[in-house]
């Protein structure tokens, strides 16, 4: 049986655990979860390299 340690470890920003910081909407009286998302949406775009077009198709959903 292989051990863990037989596969490559994933390194740089994408290996580190994703944290909302939590002095975003610490402010607020109530959190917007449109805005939260959208946040999230942004840093996770940046750590994965996302194209600034195809972002800008997420951020703005239609309904």
């Amino acid at each position: 049986m292989p051990s863990s340690n037989d596969h490559p470890q994933p390194s740089g920003p994408a290996a580190e655990p994703f944290v909302l910081d939590a002095c975003s909407t610490a402010g607020s009286a109530k959190a917007n979860p449109f805005d939260t998302a959208r946040r999230q949406l942004d840093a996770a775009a940046e750590i994965i390299g996302l194209d600034a077009e195809v972002l800008e198709l997420l951020r703005w959903p239609r309904g």
